[in-house]
Protein backbone atom coordinates (compact mmCIF):
# COMPACT_ATOMS: atom_id res chain seq x y z
CA UNK A 1 0.00 0.00 0.00
CA UNK A 2 2.58 2.54 0.21
CA UNK A 3 3.98 4.29 -2.77
CA UNK A 4 6.93 3.25 -5.68
CA UNK A 5 7.00 0.47 -7.54
CA UNK A 6 6.51 -2.97 -6.30
CA UNK A 7 7.26 -6.33 -7.50
CA UNK A 8 6.48 -9.87 -6.97
CA UNK A 9 8.17 -13.24 -7.63
CA UNK A 10 6.56 -16.35 -7.91
CA UNK A 11 9.00 -19.30 -7.29
CA UNK A 12 6.92 -21.38 -9.79
CA UNK A 13 5.89 -24.01 -6.34
CA UNK A 14 2.15 -24.67 -5.01
CA UNK A 15 1.27 -22.90 -1.48
CA UNK A 16 2.85 -24.71 1.14
CA UNK A 17 0.97 -27.49 2.48
CA UNK A 18 1.06 -26.30 6.40
CA UNK A 19 1.59 -22.54 7.57
CA UNK A 20 3.74 -21.62 10.46
CA UNK A 21 3.40 -18.96 12.60
CA UNK A 22 6.09 -16.48 13.61
CA UNK A 23 5.25 -17.73 17.60
CA UNK A 24 6.53 -21.27 16.20
CA UNK A 25 10.04 -19.55 15.65
CA UNK A 26 9.85 -19.69 12.00
CA UNK A 27 10.95 -16.00 10.83
CA UNK A 28 8.73 -14.41 7.39
CA UNK A 29 11.37 -14.98 5.02
CA UNK A 30 11.65 -18.50 5.90
CA UNK A 31 8.04 -18.96 5.28
CA UNK A 32 7.82 -17.18 2.22
CA UNK A 33 11.21 -19.48 1.04
CA UNK A 34 9.08 -22.52 1.99
CA UNK A 35 6.76 -23.46 -0.47
CA UNK A 36 5.20 -26.30 -1.85
CA UNK A 37 6.06 -28.70 -4.92
CA UNK A 38 7.47 -27.26 -8.08
CA UNK A 39 4.54 -26.51 -10.59
CA UNK A 40 4.39 -28.92 -13.86
CA UNK A 41 5.78 -27.47 -17.39
CA UNK A 42 2.77 -25.53 -19.00
CA UNK A 43 1.08 -22.45 -19.44
CA UNK A 44 -0.03 -20.55 -16.93
CA UNK A 45 -2.55 -17.18 -15.87
CA UNK A 46 -1.83 -14.52 -13.55
CA UNK A 47 -3.48 -11.68 -12.73
CA UNK A 48 -4.09 -8.32 -10.24
CA UNK A 49 -6.85 -7.62 -8.13
CA UNK A 50 -7.22 -4.30 -5.48
CA UNK A 51 -8.68 -4.77 -2.33
CA UNK A 52 -10.02 -1.94 -0.36
CA UNK A 53 -12.54 -2.33 2.23
CA UNK A 54 -15.12 -4.86 1.08
CA UNK A 55 -14.41 -4.21 -2.67
CA UNK A 56 -12.51 -6.01 -4.87
CA UNK A 57 -11.61 -4.85 -8.18
CA UNK A 58 -9.30 -6.27 -11.56
CA UNK A 59 -6.14 -4.28 -12.15
CA UNK A 60 -5.85 -5.00 -16.03
CA UNK A 61 -6.59 -8.09 -17.70
CA UNK A 62 -5.28 -12.31 -17.09
CA UNK A 63 -1.76 -12.57 -18.79
CA UNK A 64 -0.80 -15.70 -19.76
CA UNK A 65 2.75 -17.36 -19.70
CA UNK A 66 4.43 -20.11 -19.81
CA UNK A 67 6.46 -22.59 -17.96
CA UNK A 68 9.71 -24.75 -19.20
CA UNK A 69 11.97 -26.71 -18.05
CA UNK A 70 15.05 -25.12 -18.80
CA UNK A 71 17.31 -28.25 -17.03
CA UNK A 72 18.01 -31.43 -17.99
CA UNK A 73 18.28 -34.41 -15.45
CA UNK A 74 21.17 -36.89 -15.59
CA UNK A 75 18.22 -39.53 -15.36
CA UNK A 76 15.24 -39.25 -17.18
CA UNK A 77 12.32 -37.42 -15.19
CA UNK A 78 9.22 -38.93 -14.21
CA UNK A 79 5.82 -38.57 -15.28
CA UNK A 80 5.05 -35.03 -13.81
CA UNK A 81 1.39 -35.56 -13.05
CA UNK A 82 2.09 -38.13 -11.11
CA UNK A 83 4.99 -37.01 -9.03
CA UNK A 84 2.58 -34.27 -8.12
CA UNK A 85 -0.65 -36.43 -7.50
CA UNK A 86 2.34 -38.05 -5.15
CA UNK A 87 3.59 -34.84 -3.27
CA UNK A 88 -0.03 -34.04 -3.22
CA UNK A 89 -0.61 -37.17 -0.91
CA UNK A 90 2.37 -36.48 1.38
CA UNK A 91 0.96 -32.76 2.05
CA UNK A 92 -2.37 -33.80 3.18
CA UNK A 93 -0.46 -36.70 5.58
CA UNK A 94 1.76 -33.73 6.24
CA UNK A 95 -1.33 -31.41 7.51
CA UNK A 96 -2.99 -34.18 9.72
CA UNK A 97 0.43 -35.14 11.78
CA UNK A 98 0.84 -31.50 12.12
CA UNK A 99 -2.51 -30.77 13.00
CA UNK A 100 -2.60 -33.19 15.35
CA UNK A 101 0.70 -32.18 17.04
CA UNK A 102 -0.83 -28.72 17.23
CA UNK A 103 -3.72 -29.55 18.86
CA UNK A 104 -1.97 -32.34 21.42
CA UNK A 105 0.49 -29.88 22.34
CA UNK A 106 -2.68 -26.99 22.96
CA UNK A 107 -4.01 -29.81 25.04
CA UNK A 108 -1.19 -30.72 27.41
CA UNK A 109 -0.46 -26.92 27.48
CA UNK A 110 -4.45 -26.25 28.58
CA UNK A 111 -3.95 -29.08 31.35
CA UNK A 112 -0.72 -27.59 32.92
CA UNK A 113 -2.79 -24.39 33.47
CA UNK A 114 -5.69 -26.55 34.74
CA UNK A 115 -3.10 -28.31 37.54
CA UNK A 116 -1.90 -24.48 38.28
CA UNK A 117 -5.60 -23.68 39.20
CA UNK A 118 -6.46 -27.49 41.33
CA UNK A 119 -3.41 -26.66 43.24
CA UNK A 120 -3.87 -23.19 44.01
CA UNK A 121 -7.67 -23.32 44.91
CA UNK A 122 -9.08 -23.57 48.57
CA UNK A 123 -11.87 -26.11 47.81
CA UNK A 124 -10.51 -28.18 44.64
CA UNK A 125 -11.06 -31.84 44.73
CA UNK A 126 -6.89 -32.89 44.60
CA UNK A 127 -7.84 -36.17 43.60
CA UNK A 128 -8.68 -34.47 39.67
CA UNK A 129 -5.14 -34.09 39.92
CA UNK A 130 -4.78 -38.28 39.41
CA UNK A 131 -7.44 -37.97 36.50
CA UNK A 132 -4.95 -35.04 35.05
CA UNK A 133 -1.80 -36.93 34.94
CA UNK A 134 -3.44 -39.86 33.62
CA UNK A 135 -4.91 -37.85 30.59
CA UNK A 136 -1.85 -35.89 30.30
CA UNK A 137 0.15 -38.98 29.87
CA UNK A 138 -2.22 -40.09 27.32
CA UNK A 139 -1.56 -37.42 25.14
CA UNK A 140 2.16 -37.13 25.54
CA UNK A 141 2.22 -40.89 24.59
CA UNK A 142 -0.41 -40.20 21.47
CA UNK A 143 2.40 -37.30 20.13
CA UNK A 144 5.24 -39.54 20.96
CA UNK A 145 3.86 -42.06 18.23
CA UNK A 146 3.44 -39.58 15.64
CA UNK A 147 6.42 -37.64 16.65
CA UNK A 148 8.78 -40.30 18.56
CA UNK A 149 10.83 -40.01 21.84
CA UNK A 150 12.71 -36.65 22.05
CA UNK A 151 13.93 -38.00 25.53
CA UNK A 152 16.06 -40.51 23.29
CA UNK A 153 16.89 -38.31 20.33
CA UNK A 154 17.86 -35.67 22.81
CA UNK A 155 20.50 -37.63 24.14
CA UNK A 156 21.59 -38.63 20.56
CA UNK A 157 20.24 -42.22 20.94
CA UNK A 158 19.42 -43.72 17.61
CA UNK A 159 15.27 -44.58 17.81
CA UNK A 160 13.41 -45.81 15.24
CA UNK A 161 12.05 -43.37 12.50
CA UNK A 162 9.04 -41.85 13.71
CA UNK A 163 5.90 -40.69 11.26
CA UNK A 164 6.86 -37.32 11.30
CA UNK A 165 11.01 -37.85 10.41
CA UNK A 166 9.87 -40.41 7.51
CA UNK A 167 6.79 -38.16 6.50
CA UNK A 168 10.04 -34.75 6.46
CA UNK A 169 12.55 -36.88 4.82
CA UNK A 170 10.28 -37.87 2.09
CA UNK A 171 8.97 -34.28 1.60
CA UNK A 172 12.57 -32.69 1.33
CA UNK A 173 13.68 -35.26 -1.12
CA UNK A 174 10.95 -35.32 -3.65
CA UNK A 175 10.75 -31.30 -3.71
CA UNK A 176 14.00 -30.79 -4.07
CA UNK A 177 15.03 -32.81 -7.26
CA UNK A 178 13.57 -32.68 -10.83
CA UNK A 179 13.93 -36.54 -11.32
CA UNK A 180 11.21 -37.49 -9.17
CA UNK A 181 9.78 -40.11 -6.65
CA UNK A 182 12.36 -42.89 -5.45
CA UNK A 183 11.39 -46.47 -4.51
CA UNK A 184 12.39 -45.59 -1.31
CA UNK A 185 10.52 -42.65 -0.50
CA UNK A 186 7.34 -44.46 -1.58
CA UNK A 187 7.63 -46.85 1.06
CA UNK A 188 8.39 -44.39 3.58
CA UNK A 189 5.50 -42.37 2.75
CA UNK A 190 3.82 -45.77 2.70
CA UNK A 191 5.38 -46.59 6.09
CA UNK A 192 4.22 -43.37 7.42
CA UNK A 193 0.42 -43.32 6.35
CA UNK A 194 0.00 -46.41 8.04
CA UNK A 195 1.46 -45.43 11.27
CA UNK A 196 -0.02 -42.13 11.35
CA UNK A 197 -3.75 -44.35 10.42
CA UNK A 198 -3.12 -46.56 13.62
CA UNK A 199 -2.66 -43.39 15.61
CA UNK A 200 -4.70 -40.88 14.40
CA UNK A 201 -8.45 -42.97 16.01
CA UNK A 202 -6.66 -42.66 19.43
CA UNK A 203 -5.95 -39.06 19.49
CA UNK A 204 -9.08 -38.06 17.96
CA UNK A 205 -11.09 -40.08 20.71
CA UNK A 206 -8.61 -38.19 23.14
CA UNK A 207 -8.99 -34.85 21.87
CA UNK A 208 -12.78 -35.62 20.82
CA UNK A 209 -14.07 -37.50 24.05
CA UNK A 210 -11.61 -37.77 27.01
CA UNK A 211 -10.34 -34.21 26.64
CA UNK A 212 -14.06 -32.61 27.13
CA UNK A 213 -15.05 -35.00 29.55
CA UNK A 214 -12.85 -34.10 31.65
CA UNK A 215 -13.43 -30.16 31.14
CA UNK A 216 -17.08 -30.94 31.66
CA UNK A 217 -15.63 -32.97 35.13
CA UNK A 218 -13.82 -29.93 36.16
CA UNK A 219 -17.02 -27.55 35.37
CA UNK A 220 -19.43 -29.79 37.66
CA UNK A 221 -16.19 -29.77 40.46
CA UNK A 222 -16.46 -25.64 40.40
CA UNK A 223 -13.03 -25.54 39.51
CA UNK A 224 -12.22 -22.03 38.36
CA UNK A 225 -12.35 -21.59 34.69
CA UNK A 226 -9.10 -22.35 32.07
CA UNK A 227 -8.68 -22.03 28.81
CA UNK A 228 -9.98 -24.40 26.31
CA UNK A 229 -13.05 -24.84 28.73
CA UNK A 230 -16.62 -23.30 27.62
CA UNK A 231 -18.29 -19.92 29.01
CA UNK A 232 -18.99 -20.50 32.73
CA UNK A 233 -22.60 -19.85 33.84
CA UNK A 234 -23.12 -17.20 35.79
CA UNK A 235 -25.97 -17.14 37.46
Amino acid sequence: TSEGMHRVAWELRYAPFVVRTDSEGTSSRRRRRGGGPLVAPGKYTVQAFARSGEATKNLGEAQTFEVKLISSPTLKPQDRAKVLDFQMQLGKLQQGVTAAQRLIGDAVTQLGQVRTVVVGGRNSDLELLDELRQLETKLLDARESLTGDATRTSRFDVGAPSVASRLQTTLYGTMTNLYGVTKTQRQQFQIAKEEYDAAIENIQKLLDVEVPAFNKKLDEAGVPWTPSRGIPHAD
